[in-house]
């Protein structure tokens, strides 16, 4: 795993920067599911 992202208070304003950042730097962004070992 190269980056990972984790939404600390408001997921959908987080959701919308970060889709709004991966425009603006040409960055694919890729929507799978994610799972953790704990």
């Amino acid at each position: 795993m190269d980056l990972a992202f984790r939404y600390l208070n408001d997921e959908d304003r987080g959701i919308t920067e970060l889709k709004s950042w991966a425009k603006m730097n040409n960055v694919k962004m890729v929507n799978k599911s994610f799972k953790t070992w704990i």
